[in-house]
């Protein structure tokens, strides 16, 4: 087939050379016409190889599969009571979660990211832009988990830094489903960023 774009490009030129040189409407129609019809048969011919999935079985129930399977989207619902005068969050959060990995899945992790805001946490900005974001002085931003249960049973878990990981009992099968719960306390830090508060306001940007 022929290239589209260099088609277009050449059309273009076309038109503005004889816009440029005023050649009248009627004469530059019949000009054009021909100009156009020679670039055409200039372009090369480009033949696009479609390669066929007949000669490959897997491939071809790769793809039927693929349309057939149903979007999944995992459900979070979460309860917060936020008090703005302490800036704190206490909360409960519910995930409905279906294991779309196509394997035994033996853990799941959340991201504490307000946890980056603790004192000897990596900080999610530059050494260079802390000033700025700690305009009012140091102040401490954390997330507490205070319990996690998986289908109603209280389950182990550990945090390293901003990275909760939940262990399962046994092993999620693939496409099987599970509800994760867990109830959490928050300190929101006077901080200029996208997780904050001023003394007019609070702004919870990635918080869950």
């Amino acid at each position: 087939m022929i290239k589209g774009n260099r088609r277009s490009w050449i059309i273009s030129a076309v038109l503005l050379v004889y816009m440029i040189t005023g050649i009248g409407c009627s004469a530059t129609n019949d000009k054009l016409k021909q100009a156009i019809s020679q670039e055409e048969t200039k372009l090369p011919i480009v033949i696009e190889e479609t390669k066929s999935i007949e000669s490959n079985p897997k491939e071809k129930l790769a793809i039927a599969k693929n349309e057939n399977q149903e979007n999944h989207y995992n459900k979070y619902v979460a309860n917060l009571y936020v008090d703005p005068q302490d800036r704190t969050i206490h909360g409960a959060q519910k995930v409905t979660y279906k294991n779309q990995t196509g394997k035994p899945q033996h853990n799941i992790y959340f991201h504490l990211y307000l946890n980056a805001f603790k004192k000897d946490s990596a900080k999610p900005f530059f050494k260079e832009a802390e000033k700025r974001v700690y305009c009012r002085g140091f102040d401490e931003g954390f997330i507490d988990i205070q319990s996690v249960v998986v289908n109603n049973r209280e389950i182990s878990y550990t945090i390293k830094d901003t990275i909760l990981c939940v262990e399962f009992e046994e092993a999620l099968k693939p496409d099987d489903q599970v509800e994760i719960g867990m109830q959490f306390d928050s300190y929101i830090p006077q901080i200029a960023h996208r997780i904050g508060a001023n003394q007019h306001a609070m702004w919870a940007g990635n918080y869950l």
